[in-house]
């Protein structure tokens, strides 16, 4: 069965080099049908007609309509291809109510390794087509590249973090050593400040050096006990973009459009799925998402065996105290527990929900946002070949390095040629 839908995706898209020219008309077919933004880069050729591919960003209209609904968190990953056209698969995604990875935008990039320019041009691509929401954390890996692109004053719109596993395996490449990147895991995923720094101090006996080398790290760029005004809301891995769109791999032989047709397919069936599944409320009236509604009932029996203490005349401030006499403090107005899960995860904990009990107050008033909204659109087929439209705005390509005239070609970047000076020459085509 895989070796016939290959021929057939063959047979309609061509086959590597020739799906090159494509491309164009493929992604206007999904422009059209879909209402999806594009971003296109290539190596322009003497004939203006033609170009070398270079790559490609793309983000369609259905995500950006339900980002708004989802949390202030942008998480950005790669995945390789490493095909014929050796690449890499930029990502980027958000988080529902569900905490369910939630599909924002694209790009294919024909670089074997990626260059800040490279980093600077897909950021610009999310702010000025995706959203632009005030407040967004951006979760990314600690690359160098990126760390400089995000402290220009373009990127000022995100608060940025990095991702713990990207850390470790950063931290393992320099000391190899396992106990203590473990310690660096556990050190960052910590709700306390007290526990990140008794591990720092175990990697510190260990090696002097790698303690150093952790102290260079920004403690809220890396720690979940240092983000203040839980702005990760918990999140503290980008991996999870692997996972979801690991299946690429299994294409790598297969034509660039091939991986955009199996994306889309893939968009397509989470927003019918979710859709449907958020649709159908375990009892006809929850406004909350599931994955709330199992974290209140979980705390809310946990909640019936602490005892509360008033401390103050407002009700605003109170002791709880858990069954092993640990005592926590909840400030109701400043919503602030000092067990941390409600400042870090945006969502009350038990100690809250005994507090809500015992004023008689309901807790789902500290609910989120109902996430119907998220996946509301819907997404439309891709039309027959016959019926795609043609691709005016965007020259012939061919693959990657195809007829440099140049060892440093000039880029064509959203439709405008750009030369390697950054003046702008030629009209838009």
């Amino acid at each position: 069965m895989w070796i016939a839908k290959k021929k057939a995706i063959t047979a309609i898209l061509g086959d590597l080099d020739n799906s090159f020219s494509v491309l164009p008309k493929f992604m206007a077919a999904l422009s059209s049908s879909n209402s999806m933004l594009l971003e296109w880069q290539y190596d322009p050729f003497p004939d203006p007609k033609d170009a070398s591919f270079h790559s490609v960003f793309w983000v369609f209209q259905q995500s950006i309509a339900g980002f708004p609904h989802c949390r202030p968190v942008i998480i950005v990953d790669t995945i390789n291809l490493s095909g014929k056209y050796p690449g890499k698969l930029l990502v980027a995604a958000g988080f529902d109510a569900e905490n369910k990875i939630f599909p924002l935008s694209f790009a294919i990039i024909t670089e074997g390794s990626l260059s800040a320019d490279t980093w600077r041009w897909f950021f610009a691509c999310i702010r000025k087509k995706v959203t632009q929401r005030e407040g967004i954390c951006l979760i990314t890996s600690p690359d160098p590249d990126i760390v400089t692109v995000v402290k220009e004053r373009e990127c000022q719109w995100a608060q940025h973090r990095f991702c713990l596993r990207h850390m470790c395996l950063k931290f393992y490449e320099v000391f190899h050593n396992n106990l203590m990147t473990e310690f660096v895991y556990k050190a960052g995923s910590t709700k306390y400040v007290s526990k990140f720094v008794k591990y720092l101090k175990k990697i510190e006996k260990m090696n002097l050096e790698a303690r150093k080398w952790l102290d260079k790290i920004p403690p809220h760029q890396l720690a979940l006990a240092y983000d203040d005004g839980g702005m990760r809301f918990g999140i503290m891995k980008t991996n999870t973009i692997f996972g979801t769109y690991g299946f690429i791999n299994k294409s790598l032989d297969l034509p660039i459009p091939t991986c955009i047709l199996l994306i889309f397919d893939h968009l397509a069936e989470i927003f019918k799925s979710q859709r449907g599944r958020l649709g159908e409320s375990p009892n006809g009236r929850d406004l909350y998402s599931k994955y709330v509604m199992d974290f209140f009932e979980e705390w809310k029996e946990a909640s019936r065996t602490h005892d509360v203490l008033p401390l103050d005349q407002r009700g605003n401030k109170f002791q709880v105290t858990e069954v092993r006499k640990t005592r926590f403090v909840v400030h109701r107005s400043d919503r602030v527990c000092t067990c941390r899960i409600w400042q870090l995860f945006k969502s009350p904990c038990s100690h809250v929900l005994a507090v809500c009990r015992r004023l008689n107050i309901d807790h789902l008033q500290y609910s989120t946002e109902s996430s119907l909204a998220v996946y509301a659109a819907d997404f439309n087929p891709l039309p027959g070949v016959s019926d795609w439209p043609e691709a005016s705005q965007v020259p012939r390509l061919f693959p990657p390095g195809s007829c440099q005239i140049s060892a440093q070609p000039s880029k064509v970047i959203g439709g405008q040629k750009r030369s390697n000076t950054g003046k702008n020459k030629g009209p838009k085509r």
